[in-house]
């Protein structure tokens, strides 16, 4: 009863310092509050393995009982060894040809923007086109590449690819934002076969569709099936249904050509004939009617 009562008791106290522990793990550094969390959970789940051995009885002697608080600090242990094994590993594969670019690949693979920004700011340069294009792919496939990838592009890295393109788009960790920035292209064709702007519409009104916006996406263009990204979006085929006036009258304000029919021969001026006013947000209203000539 005892050894059931010192078990339940160092339980508990695991309990309150992982508390404790998961509110000290927000830092500023994406990367290190990636790895905070990590050791975080690896600890979560030492607790949840010591406390299914009291469940079932398998650990209440002293002998283990003495040994039980190594096991937050194993399960860590052996995920850092194992990682710096992985990254060692990945050092002596890399294809890179010089330090200072394996320690771009590192850094790109592992989050790091800080590091290459130091770099940059030392005067680190991507020469190569190839290998710029192998970095950022390294930084898309990585941790974390919100940072890295302007860091990358600062650097000198071609980002005006659309395979690297479309990894960006459909990545939660960065957006097409910093590429369109330092040059490429709105108007390529994804490798759907369409127009960045109809993929990035499909996930609503977002950044990704402004930036294409503000670099000069060509809104005549049409996709496979011969829609405008005006009517697309009106329609809802591109987005997450119809009624997204606001963002069609950005649209317009970019200069989209709402006499062009849909395909369906159904124009803006029909749609805006069967909306309902509270569909459409008052500060937009009177420049869609202006628009519309109404």
């Amino acid at each position: 009863m005892a050894m059931t009562w010192a078990a339940g008791g160092l339980l508990g106290f695991y309990a309150l310092l992982l508390g404790y522990l998961k509110t000290q793990t927000r830092r500023s550094d994406p990367a290190g509050n990636a790895l905070a969390s990590a050791y975080w959970a690896f600890a979560l789940a030492a607790w949840m393995v010591l406390a299914a051995m009291t469940a079932i009885g398998w650990w209440l002697h002293w002998s283990v009982l003495l040994l039980a608080p190594l096991l937050p600090v194993a399960l860590p242990t052996v995920y850092v060894f194992g990682r710096a094994l992985v990254r060692a590993a990945a050092g002596l594969t890399s294809r890179m040809p010089t330090p200072e670019l394996r320690r771009a690949e590192r850094a790109a693979k592992d989050g790091h923007g800080t590091i290459v920004q130091e770099m940059v700011r030392a005067g680190f340069r991507i020469d190569n086109r190839e290998i710029g294009r192998s970095l950022l792919r390294s930084a898309l496939k990585g941790r974390y590449a919100r940072d890295v990838i302007p860091a990358l592009l600062d650097a000198g890295a071609d980002g005006n690819d659309p395979a690297l393109m479309a990894m960006a788009l459909g990545s939660p960790m960065t957006s097409l934002r910093p590429f369109l920035e330092h040059g490429a292209d709105p108007n390529t064709i994804h490798p759907s076969g369409d127009p960045f702007i109809f993929v990035a519409m499909e996930g609503g009104w977002t950044d990704d569709v402004r930036a294409l916006l503000h670099a000069g996406a060509d809104l005549t263009k049409r996709d496979r099936e011969g829609w405008t990204v005006l009517m697309a979006h009106a329609t809802g085929r591109r987005g997450f249904g119809p009624g997204n006036w606001t963002g069609i009258a950005e649209l317009l304000e970019k200069g989209a050509d709402l006499t062009v029919p849909a395909p369906d021969g159904r124009t803006l001026a029909d749609l805006f004939a069967k909306a309902g006013l509270y569909e459409i947000h008052p500060d937009r209203l009177p420049a869609i009617r202006r628009a519309l000539g109404l």
